[in-house]
């Protein structure tokens, strides 16, 4: 991954051309903006980790259509709005954490779409108002 680098500036919208990935890891760097609308193409993805950057902005929904998806770590961003309703669209989700963001909302989607063989890992959303 890319992760725990110096890296700065805003993920590219070419990032939507690497359809076949299924790691997504960015956490620690100095990445600022906003997520680009082209990361939904990333239907692959099982692993995000945005964790520790600069992002701003409301976080798009894009995440209903990747189906792998088992971790996401949007904590210690500068996100604000409401947790995207595309997540409710995940069949199993493992790991979630939105701590340390302003990001508001209902949770409710994190019990309905569990695996009742693996039950979840991980949800944190401390020092929000979800």
């Amino acid at each position: 991954g890319l992760g725990q680098n110096k890296f700065s500036g805003h993920i590219p919208p070419g990032i939507g051309a690497l359809t076949n990935l299924e790691l997504l890891w960015l956490h620690n760097n100095r990445f600022s903006g906003s997520l680009p609308d082209s990361m939904r193409k990333l239907t692959n993805l099982g692993y995000i980790l945005l964790s520790r950057n600069k992002f701003t902005g409301t976080v798009p929904d894009i995440f209903g259509n990747m189906a792998h998806l088992w971790g996401l770590f949007l904590d210690a961003n500068r996100f604000t709005g409401r947790i995207p309703s595309s997540l409710s669209n995940l069949a199993f989700y493992g790991q979630f954490s939105a701590a340390n963001t302003s990001l508001t909302g209902d949770l409710g989607f994190l019990c309905k779409s569990l695996d009742p063989l693996h039950g979840l890992a991980i949800a944190d959303c401390l020092g929000n108002n979800a």
